[in-house]
């Protein structure tokens, strides 16, 4: 079985219950993942990172259309050059939207210590 472990973890897989629930999850929710119509002032992408403000309109030439905003991973997010605080503050934003709440800017707190 440790043989087994090895040659997996030489060609980059896990063999973990955890690696395998999540790799599931992942799938799963991404699946799952509905896209929204647009809605009220929000008509397009540049005009939703527009009102949720932090300065989110500035990522919009890289996120390429409305389905990707709502289907994107953040791993994907990572991958078109979002940085981690951006990819948490879009994707929190987009499953909100998703769930019918109106947007507003969320202000930052002030630098981190």
């Amino acid at each position: 079985m440790n043989a087994l472990r090895v040659a997996a973890a030489a060609r980059g897989f896990s063999t973990s219950a955890s690696a395998l629930a999540q790799a599931a999850t992942t799938t799963a929710a991404k699946a799952t993942r509905t896209v929204p119509p647009p809605r009220g002032k929000v008509t397009d992408v540049k005009s939703f990172l527009y009102y949720i403000g932090r300065n989110s309109d500035a990522v919009e030439p890289k996120i390429k259309s409305w389905d990707a905003l709502f289907t994107s991973t953040s791993e994907e997010f990572k991958a078109m050059g979002l940085n981690p605080r951006q990819r948490k503050y879009v994707l929190l934003w987009a499953e909100r939207f998703r769930q019918g709440r109106d947007l507003h800017v969320i202000k930052n707190s002030g630098k981190r210590k």
